[in-house]
């Protein structure tokens, strides 16, 4: 039985970033021990790059859609897909920060880029 695995880039380096996670402080291996060997260059690949300009565009897609009363749902669940791409922390300061705007709590200045919103939430 053969099977076939249709991986592309972005995948790989959300895959690499949950990997990385897991030597993390907060991730299930504590001790800095895996349950199985893997070799170590997967934890010193650059993940921090992936498509943050495509999270932007559907970041920019949601407000234009928020501020023109436009059903904001889908757009939502798009931009909640690239979220694979953040760490679990970055996932959940995203998290608020869409819900602070949603709610007009927040307001968004122009040439903020959402990452920029995340790590100084």
């Amino acid at each position: 039985m053969y099977v076939d695995l249709r991986l592309n880039e972005t995948t790989y380096l959300i895959l690499a970033l949950r990997y990385k996670e897991l030597f993390s402080s907060t991730g299930p291996c504590l001790d800095g021990n895996a349950p199985y060997e893997i070799d170590t260059y997967l934890t010193e690949i650059n993940t921090g790059g992936i498509d943050a300009n495509y999270m932007n565009f559907r970041f920019k897609k949601y407000l234009k859609a928020l501020q023109d009363g436009e059903e904001t749902a889908s757009v939502l669940d798009e931009l909640h897909k690239l979220f694979a791409a953040l760490t679990q922390k970055e996932q959940k300061y995203a998290n608020i920060f869409l819900h602070d705007v949603h709610s007009g709590d927040v307001t968004v200045e122009d040439g903020k880029t959402l990452r920029y919103y995340i790590r100084n939430i």
